[in-house]
Formats: structure tokens, sequence, C-alpha cells
């Protein structure tokens, strides 16, 4: 009995000490990695990879049970490990904000549909309507890989006055409290707290506005923002295809037409002919629109959502870009071309992407800058794109980003003001030249302190346009810059701007009256008094010329020089000056 109950401690033990391999739990630590590490890509596709191979050999039914703990199946989901326990308890809320009852991961799943996934729910549920959120960014994701049940619009219908319970014995679904462990945002905690209204009686139960998703366009973000008109097609075939898809209106029939018209457009991108192409991707946008306007159940946006996603390939979407670079001067081309890729979402905004980087021409950039203004997912698509493992990939991100230069534009481009590649930095300070706020202007003032002298000279650089405001962020740099170049860029940077300020900062260093270890330095005063001379102002243009007298043999004759030319010019200051 003694070695029975030894050899149980030890089984006990090594059980608490060997990492939890269950695939909720690998799920779990996956997604908190993700929120504490966002920027970790490679190191989260690893793990996600890792996930793939384990659902080879086990799977899980994820839900959340009436108390907010994680269930997998029937089986609450809990460990030993503190660490392990908060994650398990962050994925039972976010699975509970986004209103997802059910979710299933097989061995049907991707790695591409499971990294979706994840990062889906490593995103704060701060959105107006969470569940609608999660619904429609979920909708990439292949529902046959990875099956689930969201939260349904509304209720089930009306309870029949014999089914009703008392009020003491109804259920409240939104009654159930968060972990204190985890620290959601107030919108999800009010959403989660909202409690079905009591009834007695004959009185049918009503769901609660607060949490019912509203069925609107949000409903279907990645699609069009409004109704296409199918092509006017002279091909007989497609004409007869669209007709026949148009008239079907059983979901279980919708299959064959669909697969047809997804077999010609591939065979139309096989053999060159892309008009057709188009055309043929076009109707099946168009009409999905107009069914899902009329009937948006489940199973019809699935149906239309596995045909165009069999056309979503790289090369395809791809060659869609192309044609609406092409094609931009043909108005009913571009705007078929505009709502294909903005169906496409994210995939279709990486493709314009893609695109804009090659292209050959600034009126091709133009284009494609244009399209991607219209794209609801463009901002998904770089966002991802400047977390890149690659540089370079970051780097075109960030031009693309200035180039934008709207405010979300703006929040991307402050989250890589300390990234590792000191080229990316750079560009980073050079897109945020473009951008005329305030944080812009802090920022490319963190530009300035960098530890690479490349990144505070761009810095320098792009904070001169500021104007006055310049000034204050130029002037430190006359007392402590290590690097030449920049310090004299700067000096340089101050006689540009001009103004009371930035002439007594040059005063001091044309005296050699800084705290810069080079204050003494015949090329650093020189430097001050060119500035000076440039701004030629009375006050300005006097201290250059007392400077004619000073001790050091360098200064005097460089002074001299200064006062002559600016002499030759004429000005109206110089006669001030001949006047002291």
């Amino acid at each position: 009995m003694l070695r029975g109950t030894r050899e149980a401690h030890q089984q006990t033990v090594s059980e608490t000490a060997a990492p939890d391999t269950r695939i909720p739990a690998r799920l779990a630590r996956l997604v908190a990695r993700i929120v504490a590490e966002p920027a970790a890509l490679a190191e989260h596709r690893g793990d996600v990879r890792t996930l793939t191979k384990a659902l080879k050999k086990a799977q899980a039914e994820l839900g959340v049970s009436d108390d907010g703990q994680l269930r997998d199946g029937q089986d609450v989901v809990r460990s030993e490990d503190e660490s392990l326990q908060t994650a398990i308890t962050l994925l039972a809320s976010r699975l509970q904000a986004f209103g997802v009852e059910r979710l299933v991961l097989s061995d049907k799943a991707t790695e591409a549909d499971l990294f979706d996934l994840v990062k889906l729910l490593a995103t704060v549920p701060d959105q107006a309507d969470p569940p609608a959120f999660f619904a429609a960014r979920a909708a990439a994701v292949d529902a046959r890989a990875i099956p689930r049940t969201l939260r349904k619009p509304a209720l089930a219908g009306i309870v029949e006055a014999a089914s009703v319970k008392e009020p003491g014995s109804v259920k409240e679904p939104g009654s159930v409290k968060e972990p204190a462990s985890v620290k959601e945002p107030a919108s999800v905690r009010e959403a989660a707290s909202v409690k079905a209204p009591q009834t007695s009686g004959s009185q049918p139960i009503v769901a609660p506005a607060a949490v019912v998703p509203a069925a609107s366009s949000d409903m279907r973000s990645g699609r069009l923002v409004e109704a296409l008109a199918v092509p006017d097609t002279t091909d007989a075939e497609l004409r007869e295809l669209f007709t026949a898809l148009q008239a079907t209106a059983d979901v279980e029939l919708l299959r064959d037409p669909l697969d047809r018209i997804t077999l010609l457009a591939d065979m139309a991108f096989r053999t060159g002919r892309f008009d057709r192409m188009v055309e043929a991707i076009a109707g099946l946008v168009a009409i999905e629109y107009a069914q899902l306007e009329a009937d948006a159940s489940d199973e019809r946006r699935r149906e239309f959502a596995r045909a165009l996603r069999r056309l979503a390939t790289p090369v395809i979407l791809r060659q869609l870009a192309t044609q609406r670079r092409s094609q931009a001067s043909h108005p009913t081309a571009a705007r078929q071309l505009q709502a294909i890729l903005q169906r496409y979402g994210t995939d279709g905004a990486e493709a314009v992407i893609d695109e804009w980087v090659n292209a050959a021409t600034p009126e091709a950039r133009a284009v494609c800058l244009d399209a991607l203004r219209q794209m609801s997912r463009t901002h998904d698509a770089l966002f991802d794109m400047v977390r890149h493992t690659d540089d370079l990939r970051v780097r075109q991100g960030v031009e693309l980003l200035g180039a934008l230069g709207d405010a979300r534009a703006e929040q991307l481009l402050l989250e890589q003001l300390r990234h590792p590649d000191t080229r990316t930095r750079r560009e980073v300070i050079a897109a945020l030249e473009r951008f005329p706020s305030v944080a812009a202007l802090e920022a490319i003032g963190v530009g300035l302190t960098d530890d690479e002298a490349i990144v505070r000279l761009r810095a320098v650089a792009a904070v001169v346009p500021r104007g006055q405001a310049a000034v204050k962020l130029l002037a430190p740099l006359l007392d402590a810059e290590a690097d030449r170049e920049v310090l004299y860029a700067a000096i340089a940077g101050l006689g540009s701007v001009g103004g009371t300020d930035a002439v007594q900062a040059l005063i001091k260093a044309a005296n050699g009256e800084t705290q810069h270890p080079r204050r003494r330095g015949a090329s650093y005063r020189l430097q001050a008094c060119a500035a000076l001379a440039q701004i030629r102002t009375p006050q300005a243009m006097a201290a250059v010329q007392l400077l004619r007298d000073d001790r050091d043999r360098e200064v005097r004759e460089g002074a001299m020089r200064l006062v002559a030319q600016a002499a030759r010019r004429g000005t109206t200051a110089m006669r001030v000056v001949a006047d002291v």
C-alpha cells in the first residue's frame, strides 16, 4: 500500500511538472502569447504549426459554461499552473465576448486558418459590437475546416406561453461574470452583464437590443458596401449562368451554377481571357450581394464564400490588381474590379499593395493608392505587413502608410518607431514627415534621440519643415549631438527656420558658449556663423560681424567672408548692421 501511494504521488508530480499538451491548453497559451507579444510573428507561426500537428492526433470542441469557464465537450478545462490558468480564463472570456458558442478544432484545420483564428481571438473585444465584428472577420476562415456556432442575431423567436417558466427559473445568459484575473475592456463587461428581461404569464421573452448584433453591412465586412450591377456581358454562356443563378432561390441548388461560373472564370484566367474572368467574378460578387440582402442565412453565405474562395489564388488576385491599374481609365471595368478586390478583403488589399510596390511609374502608383484608399481592409493588410519578419517588406509597408496619410496609417507608423532595423526606423521618420499632427512631431523628436546617426539625420530633415516648432527640438542638439554630420545638419536647420529663438541658439554656438565638446572648434563656430548669415536679420548679422575680431584666425576670416557675401547682396538688414 505504501508503495502504491508513493507511485501515485510520483505520477501526480510528473503530471504537474509536464507541460499541458491538451488542445485547449495549447490554444489558450498561443492566444495569450499573441496578446503579450503581437510583433513576434515568427514565433507565433511556429506555435501555430505545432498546434496544427497536434490536431492530427487529437481534437477539441470548445465552448464556455454558464459560469464562464472554458470547456472541452462536457469537461471543464482547468490547470494547476497559474499562468496557464490565466491564459485559459482569457480564452474563455474572449469566446464569450465574441459570442462563440461552439468551436471545433480537428485535423481538417489548416495552418493558415488557425493563424487567422488565433489572431482574431487575440484581438481586444472593444468594438461597438464584438460578436458582429468576430462574425465578419471569421468569414475568411473555412467553416468546414473549423466548424463553429456563433451567437445568432436574435433569440429564437417567441416562446410559447405554455413553455414560459416563472421569473425565478429563467436562466439569464448575460449574468455570467468574468473572472477577476482577466481585465477586459469595459465595453465587453457591459455587454456581458446585460440581462434578458424576466417575464411571466403569457408574455414572450424578447431579446434586448444591446446584445443583438444588428443585421447590417457590418456583418458582411469585406463584402460590398453598395450594390453592383450584374455585368451586361455579350458572352451567351456567361449570361445564361447569371440568369440561372439569379433565379435560384433554393440554397441547396446554388452549388451547381456557382461551380460552373467558377470553372468558367478559372479557365478564362488560364487562357488569358482576363476580360471574361473579370465579368464572371464580378457577376458572382454582384449576385451574392443581391441574394444576401434578401436572405443572409449562413448556408447561402457559405455557398457563395466557397465559390469565391476557389478563385482567391495569389496569381488570380494579382491579375485582378493588375487589371485594376491598367483599366483605371475605363469607369465600368474599374468599378467592377474595385468591387471584386473589396469583396476579397485582406487578400484583395494585399494584391493591390504588391501591385503598388512593383509599379513602374508614379501614375501607376497613384492608381493603386486610390484603389487602396477605397478598400476597407487596407489597414488590416498593412498591419500584418509592418510586422513581417522581412525588413524590406516592412519598409515597403511603412512607405505606403506614409503615402496613405490618414489617421490609422499614422497610428501604425507610430507603433514601428522602435523597430529593431535601423533603416526601417529611418523610413518611419521619413513617412511621419507627411503627417501634420502633434503626435507625428513628437515621434520625430524621438527620432532625434535614436542610437543611430542616420536615423537622427533623417529626423533633422523631417523636423525642419515644421517651422518654429522645430527650434525647440533642434536647439538641444547644439549642446549634445555627437555625430558631426547630424550636428551640422541641425545648425543648418536652425538657419533655415530662423526666428528669434533660433538666432539666440546660434549666437551661443558661434561664440562657443554651448555645452558641446567641440564648442571651441572653428568648424563648429563657423557653421553657426553661416546659419546666422542665412537668417540675415540685424541681430544675426551683428553677431557675425563681431566675430571679425575673434581670437581664432580661422573664425575671423570666415566671419569676414560671410559679411562680405552678405554686403554684396545689398539687403536692408546689412544697412542696419552698419549703424551698430
